[in-house]
């Protein structure tokens, strides 16, 4: 068979359109001496196919691989199945915190809060104490920040010296002016 040929049924047999008398050619081809360089690298991959071919298993061979395959699948089954167990229990388990919190927050029998006092003047006369109390303890914390304020005041009025500074910055700037003129020695 020429090369056309063969590269002919290459292309076919890459799209899949050979048959199996074909397929025989090509690796019989391949599998002689005389394949071109161009051609070296696909006699490899028949080579490879035609060791397959060769390549067989026993029974005996087979069911080992077949038990290798389902005991590992069976620990890992197991594990899944443990997994899931813990889902579900700890599903269940914030189940029945849910309910008991829910059932001791509307629980009946826990004891409301009940009034100290039982007359109401009473109440708003201690009350009105308290808040009085708390209000003198406040205002004698408070009082030293009066004196914060003044100083405030005080930084307030210093803002003036903000002009000061920009002044200054002009200065500067004609003492610069003053050094260049010196250096290119400028005369008017």
């Amino acid at each position: 068979m020429n090369i056309q040929e063969i590269e002919k049924l290459l292309e076919r047999f890459y799209n899949g359109e050979t048959s199996l008398r074909e397929e025989k050619v090509l690796k019989d081809f391949f599998s002689g001496p005389d394949v071109p360089d161009h051609l070296k690298g696909v006699q490899a991959q028949f080579m490879y196919y035609r060791a397959q071919e060769n390549e067989l298993f026993s029974s005996k061979q087979i069911e080992n691989k077949v038990m290798t395959e389902i005991s590992g699948s069976k620990i890992k089954s197991f594990l899944i199945m443990q997994k899931s167990r813990i889902f579900w229990i700890s599903g269940i388990a914030a189940t029945v915190i849910i309910v008991l919190g829910i059932y001791l927050a509307m629980n009946p029998v826990v004891k409301k809060v009940q009034d100290s006092y039982s007359d109401p003047v009473l109440a708003y006369n201690q009350a009105k104490e308290v808040l009085l109390f708390v209000s003198s303890k406040l205002n004698k914390g408070t009082k030293n920040l009066d004196k914060i304020s003044k100083l405030e005041e005080q930084k307030d009025k210093l803002g003036a010296l903000g002009k000061f500074d920009k002044g200054i910055e002009e200065v500067n700037k004609i003492k610069e002016y003053n050094k260049i003129e010196k250096v290119f020695g400028t005369k008017n």
